[in-house]
């Protein structure tokens, strides 16, 4: 008690509130974060954030807000660039990021992750008429990826471990990947396999990139919160595992990602409905 009692007059430091504690009071806001990581999150042709990882957190707001009894709480959506998203929930600038983040130990050394929401993996894009036809063949090769993704350094590791020589362009976001793919002007480009199925759907012509066999990484995508905040932590954790327990989580994956995924990430999915659930 003594050591408290120093620490407060001498000014030491203080937790922050928790976010649970600020939305009580009239007038506040719950500020959400999302970027363009499609199929996760991603602003529509009609102006609405769109996405499986926005459809999962707008069900759990939904039932934290009846659970600490705050039905007309406002949640406001912030659209955040692919590189600063961490950056942004670090210093609070959000409550919470819902999108295609990937929880990595560098990324737990600045901010906290809930449980997963998607188990993912890198994978590699190339033009239909490329000789590509696995990994093994990036050697040596002009290859995009875009800045502040966990995929894309997971690659370089990749690469670098094998020793290989590869060109690597940084892109602006995903779909301008997948354009410069089509019109050959990279010869691969990384991202999450759900990702470049759902960008290469907006090409003028879907087929003019395919995806190769093989995946180089392992990303479970989790919502992300600012460190110190342990009770509201919890509370988007329980009010996981309740959704993971449901129908409609189940329909939510097969509507947005499960066509896009192979047969051995479908068990991991599969598994994943399981691991994601905690017991009261």
């Amino acid at each position: 008690m003594a050591i408290v009692a120093v620490l407060a007059a001498l000014g030491g430091p203080a937790r922050a509130e928790s976010v649970l504690d600020r939305i009580q009071r009239p007038g506040e806001v719950l500020k959400i974060g999302f970027g363009e990581s499609p199929p996760f999150s991603f602003l529509a042709t009609d102006g609405t954030v769109a996405g499986y990882s926005v459809e999962v957190c707008g069900i759990v707001l939904e039932q934290l807000k009846k659970r600490l009894q705050l039905p007309a709480l406002k949640v406001t959506w912030t659209s955040i660039d692919l590189d600063k998203r961490v950056d942004a929930v670090a210093k609070g600038e959000i409550d919470l990021y819902c999108g295609g983040l990937t929880d990595t130990h560098a990324r737990e050394e600045l901010v906290d992750f809930s449980q997963i929401i998607y188990a993912g993996g890198g994978a590699i894009a190339v033009a239909a008429d490329s000789p590509i036809e696995s990994l093994d063949h990036l050697n040596r090769k002009r290859i995009g990826i875009v800045a502040g993704v966990a995929q894309s350094d997971q690659l370089k590791d990749w690469v670098r471990d094998r020793q290989f020589e590869v060109e690597w362009v940084t892109v602006k976001d995903h779909y301008d990947g997948i354009e410069m793919l089509a019109r050959h002007e990279l010869e691969a480009y990384g991202a999450d396999r759900a990702t470049l199925a759902t960008a290469a759907k907006t090409l003028r012509d879907p087929t003019a990139v395919r995806i190769i066999p093989g995946s180089y990484s392992y990303d479970p995508i989790a919502l992300a919160m600012r460190h110190g905040d342990p009770r509201f932590r919890l509370a988007i954790n329980r009010e996981l595992s309740a959704y993971f327990r449901t129908k409609t989580a189940r329909e939510k994956v097969e509507r947005w990602l499960l066509h896009l995924t192979t047969v051995d990430q479908d068990r991991v999915l599969a598994s994943m409905f399981v691991l994601s659930t905690r017991p009261e």
